[in-house]
């Protein structure tokens, strides 16, 4: 597969710039991928590689937008010229689990260590979707801003306060496209919502309730992708979340644990209670 969002080159003429950053032009619609990666999403609700190869399908001006947010902050600079790499940062386990209880990288790691997720895995199936991000390419920002998005994904669950079910990664997406809009968050919060509903039609009022209030609270919160992540990690949970107007998600928190932890096969990894760092930082 080729890699649309970061390609190794393109023509001169066709590079654009976009505060001093060359970027990619933007890629043609692929109406038929999309279509057949979400059958294959529908398939294999847990295969990330196929959320990747919509996003190839369907990636275009919105795309850029988060880049462009990100390019105007003195920070989110520090992320596009490499010297905040956030892969690095969530893998020292060793420095993340001697933080104090109640950090954002304390409950981060518990986290990831309760659930068995780890930054290799996001990554990996990135590559298994086309898009290596060790591959050679004269879109270096580019790369950088892929890679702290995707990596930051299970961040982004500790903070925002839904958990990995699938009604969690719903919500989820919702919240990153409150914060800038995207075809191909929409297309999976669709896919999401009508499965959810389907299935738990007694519940629908609510799950539908939820959805939205995951994308009011990313429209309502500062932009979280352009964050200082090397403070963040060491501050309270509930510091962290009052700095970044991140609210509570007190729908999704209403709906009983057993529907959201049943939906869709289960979601990622999803235990027999409630796992217990989504419950901090909120009283």
């Amino acid at each position: 597969m080729t890699n649309r969002l970061f390609p190794e080159r393109c023509d001169e003429g066709a590079v654009e710039y976009i505060n001093g950053y060359p970027v990619p032009p933007v890629a043609r619609m692929q109406p038929l991928r999309a279509a057949r990666s979400m059958i294959r999403i529908f398939r294999d609700i847990e295969e990330t590689s196929h959320v990747y190869d919509l996003f190839q399908a369907v990636s275009g001006k919105a795309y850029r937008q988060g880049f462009e947010q990100l390019s105007q902050t003195d920070y989110g600079r520090r992320i596009l010229d490499g010297e905040v790499r956030i892969e690095e940062l969530l893998s020292q386990r060793d420095w993340l689990a001697s933080l104090p209880e109640g950090t954002v990288g304390h409950c981060y790691y518990k986290m990831v260590e309760t659930k068995g997720f780890a930054v290799d895995g996001l990554l990996a199936a990135a590559k298994h979707a086309g898009i290596d991000v060790h591959a050679p390419t004269m879109f270096e920002a580019y790369r950088r801003y892929f890679i702290h998005f995707e990596v930051s994904h299970d961040l982004w669950h500790v903070l925002s306060g839904y958990d990995t079910d699938a009604l969690g990664e719903i919500c989820l997406l919702e919240v990153y496209r409150g914060q800038w809009p995207d075809i191909g968050l929409r297309l999976l919060m669709l896919m999401g919502t009508i499965g959810a509903m389907a299935e738990r039609f007694d519940h629908r009022k609510n799950i539908r309730r939820a959805i939205r209030e995951g994308y009011r609270h990313g429209q309502q919160a500062d932009f979280i992708l352009a964050a200082d992540i090397e403070r963040l990690l060491q501050l309270p949970l509930k510091q962290a979340r009052a700095e970044l107007n991140i609210k509570e998600p007190k729908i999704y928190r209403s709906i009983p644990y057993a529907v959201r932890r049943d939906l869709q096969g289960g979601g990622q990894t999803v235990q027999g209670q409630p796992e217990p760092v989504f419950e901090v930082g909120w009283t």
